[in-house]
């Protein structure tokens, strides 16, 4: 199968750490349908940067989409840490 349908998403955080917690939250997920999409994440300097091929258009979306939701969950956590951080100091 061809791997003609590509998206790249540039997430840029405050700090490198907190774009490599985010890869190693996200890499472990499965892909349902590892046939039809490829997933790669990669830490450039306090970016997560997020590479999808797919077979076709709705397969992209649908890829992208889960993923954009499960980032934000990882997120809304470290925001959660950092502002518990912050309160002890």
């Amino acid at each position: 199968m061809s791997f003609d349908h590509k998206l790249d998403i540039n997430i840029p955080f405050e700090e490198p750490k907190q774009a490599t917690i985010a890869k190693k939250s996200l890499e472990p997920d499965p892909i349902m349908r590892p046939d039809d999409i490829r997933v790669r994440f990669l830490v450039e300097e306090s970016s997560l940067v997020i590479k999808f091929e797919a077979t076709t258009d709705r397969t992209l979306r649908v890829a992208a989409s889960s993923v954009l939701e499960s980032l934000k969950t990882v997120i809304e956590t470290i925001d959660e840490f950092q502002n518990a951080k912050d309160q002890l100091l």
